[in-house]
Parts: C-alpha cells; sequence; structure tokens
C-alpha cells in the first residue's frame, strides 16, 4: 500500500506495443492524488486478470486507468468505492484509437462522471459485467 498525493500514476505503461503487460491476482488501493489515474497505457497493450481497485482518490481528474492509442483486456477485475471530486473522470477513460474488452467485471460504489468514458476508440466490448451502487452524475 503507497498513498501519492501529488501527479501520478501507480503504474505507467507506455510504447510497448508488441509486449503485452500483465497484472494479475493484484489490488490497487487506498491511493490519493491531485489528478491522473492508477493505471496509465499508451501505444501499449495491457491484460488484467484478478484485479481490484479500491478507495484510490482524484481530486481532480481521472481515477483508474488511462487509455491513449492502447488496448486493455480484463477480466474479473473490480472498481470498487473509486472516485474523484470533480471535473472529468472514468474508471476506464479510453482515447485515440483505444480498444477495450472487459469481461466478467464489476463496477460497484464508485463516483465521478463516467464508469467508463471513451471517444475516438476503436472497440468497447462489455461481457458479463455489473455495474450496481454507482452515482455517476453524467452516465
Amino acid at each position: 500500500k503507497r498513498n501519492y498525493s501529488r501527479l501520478v500514476s501507480v503504474l505507467e505503461y507506455q510504447n510497448c506495443r508488441g509486449r503485452p503487460g500483465t497484472i494479475i491476482d493484484s489490488v490497487i488501493e487506498d491511493n490519493e492524488a491531485e489528478e491522473n489515474e492508477s493505471i496509465r497505457v499508451i501505444d501499449s497493450e495491457l491484460i488484467l486478470t484478478n484485479v481490484k481497485f479500491r478507495r484510490n482518490k482524484a481530486k481532480r481528474i481521472t481515477e483508474g486507468i488511462l487509455l491513449n492509442t492502447a488496448t486493455l483486456t480484463t477480466s474479473n477485475v473490480v472498481f470498487e468505492s473509486q472516485g474523484t471530486q470533480k471535473e472529468t473522470t472514468g474508471m476506464i477513460l479510453a482515447t485515440v484509437d483505444s480498444e477495450i474488452s472487459v469481461q466478467n467485471s464489476i463496477f460497484r460504489g464508485n463516483s465521478g462522471s463516467y464508469a467508463i468514458f471513451a471517444t475516438a476508440i476503436k472497440s468497447l466490448t462489455m461481457d458479463g459485467c455489473i455495474l450496481e451502487d454507482n452515482q455517476m452524475w453524467n452516465a
């Protein structure tokens, strides 16, 4: 467990096309940032399996996973009690030709503007997911 108090990503994974990163059986919890996300993926591929995001907070912008020209595949991932106090946020925030596949994942008790915010992406697939008790102010 670590607390972060400035502009930060717990993990940044970039410029690694063709070498997918993996996070398995992990918990990312109790992090606080002025702005930014727990995981930032840029021009890379990331696979998450059995990962829990709990009680991470950002004071301004984003919390969760930011994708930019990236591919994200998740299975059995939980986003719980995540959120921000104001401005734009997403548990998954994807832009610019990103591809997202979310399988058997749970979004529970989160706050902010979007559970998933996607703009100019290639694809979004969700299968077997549960969204409950979220307090999103946009969608």
